[in-house]
């Protein structure tokens, strides 16, 4: 069984000094939402093994407020271009290879393709709101057995 978690990177601004939209920054109410569903990961008693975030600063600051939050090394960071504003199928490329000896990871991304990617897995259709995460329960041994229709969404949380 392997445990994936869908995250969408937190509230950005609008616009970043340099306009490139891959720089924007965390708005202060990204920050805070990211601690606390952070804050609700370790309620929930299953933190993910593996952390794996698009390249842009929104996604990676949103995953190091979380790795802050959990108090979690950096060690459990991956970034992959590949996410940057990816589809469905690259999100899932991403997950297929990954280390088939970790039992749960985070992708942490954007939409539309987050939202998709649940939809392709598990039939149910979100749109995941800023920092929503997305627990999907896979009944697999490794990730890349991982293809659409195989997967259960076992629960959604965004912030409030």
């Amino acid at each position: 069984m392997k445990t994936l978690y869908l995250m969408r990177h937190s509230k950005a601004l609008t616009s970043s000094k340099d306009s490139s939209d891959v720089n924007r920054p965390l708005h202060p109410q990204g920050e805070l939402d990211a601690r606390a569903m952070a804050s609700r990961l370790l309620d929930g008693a299953k933190i993910p093994e593996m952390f794996i975030s698009s390249n842009a600063k929104r996604a990676f600051s949103t995953v190091l407020h979380v790795l802050k939050e959990l108090q979690i090394s950096k060690e459990s960071l991956i970034t992959n271009t590949n996410l940057y504003l990816a589809s469905a199928q690259s999100i899932l490329t991403v997950i297929n290879n990954s280390n088939k000896s970790l039992n749960s990871v985070c992708i942490i991304g954007h939409n539309p393709g987050i939202s998709e990617l649940i939809y392709l897995l598990t039939g149910t259709s979100i749109n995941m709101t800023t920092s929503a995460i997305a627990t999907i329960e896979i009944d697999c041994n490794n990730w890349s057995e991982v293809f659409y229709g195989c997967g259960q969404l076992v629960n959604y949380d965004q912030p409030e």
